[in-house]
């Protein structure tokens, strides 16, 4: 069945998941609060009833009585405070809420997404995983804070994106433990939704750094398998007035990233494409194509769909990239976290191929590194490029490709 994005019934888009995350937490027994006076668990279950039914404010009401019972805030009332707000749009009180429950216990996983959350409904388009990344990017790199506030300033430079000014906040704090945060959140979407939180969280930029044109210009943007949505945040973050378009076959992702623009649930390969032809500036496929049964009937599909002088723009995993082919020779499979499995992956000789065959002209084509493999793997490649004399020592250590072409 195709959905659209109007059919959802929550007005926040993403309100769902914080009613899931109260009643998995509270509802379910499941407690995780290491400071102050515990909320009465007759407290807990009255006050998440009453947020899956929607009464927000008898909610509140109920929250401050249990407040005044037991002398006080603690991490389960700041949780439960911070749905409420989430639910109906209050950003700043949600803020505010879910400030107060960090400073009593800083890893807490639901508030580290709540906080996030509140970065969403400001209104610049963010999408609440990137700013969750950000708030907490200090921790990547052994708490070093000149990473976050890096990633800040290069943004910004880059793609002339402001990032929501959040130093207020993350400075006081003491460090966060991203590893818990990922994985508490992770394993919770995981069981609750059946995909994995950390394969929709981060966009692709330098896929998004190749489209074409000024700020203001008017592009209209179609993604195929756009999942949550992150990419067209970034892109219209960067692109203001663009009109974003979006194809997914997971409903669930589909209907997060309904909040960024018109996207449709759906299989790319069997549907009936609802656009006309000559109707988009950029075409995005960011990894999809690896999961696509037919990848070049996808192409010649969507091939009329693109300007004559529009821009299709696809990143591809290297299947010769080292973190791909030592879990291949050791242990018979390519990756071990995926939800759905690979079917193809492209060597860069392949990849143009494909594009030249449904009908698209290369325009240009980037390698994207991966990480360091270190010496001892190194020196492996450095044996296989001596063997297959090939003379390019980046083969194995690009990670992705990245190619912009034109329709024939």
């Amino acid at each position: 069945m195709v959905r659209t994005t109007r059919e959802r019934e929550w007005s926040n888009p993403l309100s769902f998941f914080v009613v899931n995350v109260v009643n998995y937490r509270y509802v379910s027994g499941c407690k995780n609060n290491t400071t102050g006076d515990v909320m009465q668990e007759k407290w807990k279950k009255q006050i998440a009833g009453k947020i899956e039914s929607r009464d927000f404010d008898g909610a509140l009401a109920d929250l401050e009585q249990a407040y005044t019972e037991q002398n006080g805030i603690d991490v389960d009332g700041t949780i439960l405070e911070s749905a409420i707000y989430h639910a109906t749009g209050n950003v700043d009180k949600l803020w505010s809420s879910a400030r107060e429950g960090l400073l009593l216990e800083n890893n807490n996983s639901e508030l580290w997404w709540l906080l996030g959350s509140a970065c969403e409904m400001y209104g610049n388009g963010l999408h609440a995983g990137l700013c969750t990344q950000l708030a907490i990017a200090r921790c990547l790199d052994d708490g070093d804070l000149d990473f976050y506030l890096g990633e800040r300033v290069r943004i910004q430079q880059q793609y002339g994106v402001v990032i929501p000014e959040i130093d207020s906040f993350v400075l006081p704090l003491p460090d966060v433990d991203y590893t818990i945060w990922a994985e508490q959140v992770g394993i919770f979407l995981y069981r609750r939704f059946g995909f994995s939180i950390e394969n929709h969280l981060y966009a692709n930029v330098d896929l998004i750094g190749q489209v074409r044109g000024k700020s203001n210009k008017k592009l209209s943007v179609l993604e195929i398998g756009c999942g949550a949505g992150v990419n067209l945040t970034w892109l219209q973050c960067c692109f203001s007035n663009a009109k974003i378009h979006g194809i997914e076959a997971n409903e669930v992702l589909a209907d997060v990233a309904g909040a960024v623009g018109d996207v449709i649930c759906g299989d790319v390969e069997t549907m009936d494409l609802p656009y006309e032809e000559d109707s988009f500036d950029v075409i995005l496929i960011d990894d999809a194509l690896s999961y696509l049964k037919h990848p070049g009937d996808v192409l010649l599909r969507i091939a009329p769909l693109l300007k004559k002088d529009g821009q299709l723009l696809v990143s591809a995993s290297n299947v010769k990239y080292w973190e791909t082919l030592i879990p291949l020779l050791c242990f018979d499979q390519v990756r071990q976290d995926a939800e759905e499995p690979v079917i193809q992956r492209y060597t860069r000789t392949e990849l143009q191929r494909l594009i030249k065959l449904s009908g698209y002209v290369t325009e240009h084509f980037l390698d994207v590194p991966g990480n360091d493999p270190g010496k001892s793997v190194r020196d492996m490649i450095l044996e296989l490029e001596e063997y297959n004399r090939s003379g390019q020592l980046n083969t194995y250590t690009t990670k992705r490709f990245i190619l912009s072409a034109k329709r024939l």
